[in-house]
């Protein structure tokens, strides 16, 4: 094996092991960005569940300090009130959900973003190892004709032996009137 085959063989690796490289990295980091968006919905779950929480709170308050006034809780302008907060508190849970959502959605396209780019990456490399080798060869295949042609051209400016059989198989020529 010439040190050229050598070397382009290194090349080949390195490309291909680059991309698989690069690849890996990439998946790692997808992963890290799925984990995240899960993460995301959880927070928003365990916010939804402690915003509903102190909206039961607040109203089981504002009930009592209603009905320790003297106030009818069930009725009027004190079950609008109550009503109105319960409202509110979902909206916000909504919004809480909605956002953590998006957000979700967001670390999901980065990851699906970056398995992508490490597919391509892996892609690339190999691309890049198969025009190596192709380089490699095409270059062999034209340096082998070259040497052949080198070979030739020596050939051709040596002074070539004649043999004994050459002067057998024609005879002797002599020019006419001399010999």
């Amino acid at each position: 094996m010439s040190a050229g085959a050598a070397f382009a063989g290194l090349q080949i690796a390195g490309a291909v092991l680059g991309g698989l490289s690069e690849n890996s990295a990439a998946r790692a980091e997808a992963r890290v960005l799925d984990e995240n968006g899960r993460l995301a919905l959880l927070e928003s779950e365990q916010q939804a569940t402690q915003t509903a929480r102190e909206e039961r709170q607040v109203s089981g308050a504002a009930i009592a300090a209603l009905a320790g006034n003297g106030v009818m809780v069930g009725t009027g302008s004190a079950l609008d009130i109550i009503q109105q907060n319960a409202i509110e508190r979902e909206v916000e849970i909504g919004n809480i959900r909605a956002q953590a959502q998006a957000e979700n959605r967001n670390y999901r396209q980065a990851a699906s973003d970056r398995r992508y780019a490490g597919r391509q990456a892996l892609i690339g490399g190999i691309f890049e190892g198969v025009g190596t080798a192709l380089s490699y060869g095409m270059d062999q295949g034209t340096q082998g004709k070259l040497d052949a042609q080198a070979r030739k051209e020596r050939a051709s400016q040596m002074p070539r032996k004649i043999s004994m059989n050459a002067t057998r198989r024609f005879g002797v020529v002599s020019l006419p009137g001399r010999g």
